[in-house]
């Protein structure tokens, strides 16, 4: 039973890193046809327009409108893949309150982690996510179990974009750190309260999956597109990792990728269950008189973090600041940490699979 609830997972894991990839294959095309479409009325844009749009853009946001974000040239090519540090405030003088959403990615370049190390001193508490049994903290420098099927898609993540892991580089021992995240008991226990099981999470996921691809072939592109880049071709180029980072960086920044591009079943689970818990530790923290707290958590919470900040912590949006978390210019291949192909397991498990069905 173990084992089958084991290689479930890992299916669950491998079908959403495809999927991602053939999504990121299809925003990449869509994104430069935008570009282009872009830089056009841009030149037509006339002297008034260009008026009134600097006067929108001087008015006070209520609430930031993105966690993830692109940077590009000149010429329109991707640079740095950002993430945001969103502030929020409550209060004046002695009873002021600030609340930073520190956005992250999982895998990312040394230096950005490095950089978090250092931003997480500043806070009374860094509130941080890891679905684990209470008490748990990982090792900086230790790897995680590659049984865990999450662990398993994380390492494979790393290896293939050549990118290093965020729990083996962030130090979740320091003493400000506070885990605001759900047990794997907890988890079991939300499942049956609704009446899943492993097998009908599963399905529900592979459900919303088949709709999404279904969206995706209804475009005319679509099939084009998909003979224009091959998987497996990518996957073995010699720079692939850039490749590939490039793809998954347009997907990540495209809009309603986040929260919303999970899927119902994966949202509920993965979002909204994980959020109403870490806001119950929050809440704990507030009450000990903490004054400036850190939410630690990957950039697809944050939408509905903000909300529930907004709306049900009355607090205000003050300003986003941006962490460079992928350096898009530069091809890393050749380093010491890159793994080949060979040593990769999924790499390897797609070419298995790739030379059994010819």
């Amino acid at each position: 039973m173990l084992r089958n609830r084991k290689l479930a997972c890992l299916t669950v894991a491998f079908t959403l890193l495809t999927t991602s990839f053939l999504k990121a294959q299809e925003q990449s095309k869509a994104s430069r046809a935008t570009d282009g479409a872009t830089a056009k009325k841009s030149d037509e844009e006339s002297k008034e327009d260009k008026k009134k749009r600097k006067r929108a853009d001087k008015k006070k946001a209520t609430k930031a409108d993105a966690f993830l974000r692109l940077q590009r040239d000149d010429k329109k090519k991707p640079t740095t893949l950002q993430t945001a540090v969103t502030r929020f405030v409550k209060g004046k003088g002695d009873e002021r309150v600030v609340v930073d959403l520190v956005s992250a990615v999982h895998v990312a370049d040394r230096g950005y982690y490095e950089q978090l190390n250092k931003l997480f001193t500043e806070y009374d508490v860094v509130l941080y996510e890891l679905v684990a049994p209470k008490g748990m903290r990982p090792v900086m420098g230790q790897q995680r179990d590659a049984s865990n099927p999450i662990s398993f898609l994380q390492d494979s993540m790393k290896s293939m974009l050549n990118l290093e892991s965020q729990t083996e580089l962030v130090n979740y021992r320091k003493r400000n750190f506070v885990h605001a995240d759900m047990t794997p008991t907890e988890i079991s226990k939300k499942m049956e309260e609704r009446g899943d099981t492993g097998l009908t999470v599963m399905m529900d996921v592979m459900s919303d999956m088949m709709k999404q691809m279904n969206k995706m072939q209804s475009d005319p592109n679509f099939a084009s597109q998909a003979q224009e880049v091959d998987l497996m071709s990518l996957l073995f180029a010699d720079d692939s990792d850039q490749k590939m980072k490039l793809m998954m960086a347009e997907q990540f920044v495209a809009q309603g990728s986040l929260d919303q591009g999970l899927g119902k079943t994966l949202n509920r689970m993965l979002i909204k269950d994980r959020n109403e818990t870490a806001m119950k530790v929050f809440e704990k923290e507030m009450t000990k008189g903490h004054k400036k707290i850190a939410i630690f958590y990957g950039a697809a919470h944050m939408p509905d973090f903000q909300t529930r900040l907004l709306k049900e912590q009355g607090m205000r949006f003050k300003r986003n600041k941006w962490m460079t978390a992928w350096d898009l210019s530069k091809t890393k291949s050749g380093t010491a940490d890159k793994k080949s192909a060979e040593s990769d397991p999924l790499k390897t498990l797609l070419k298995l699979l790739n030379d059994a069905s010819k």
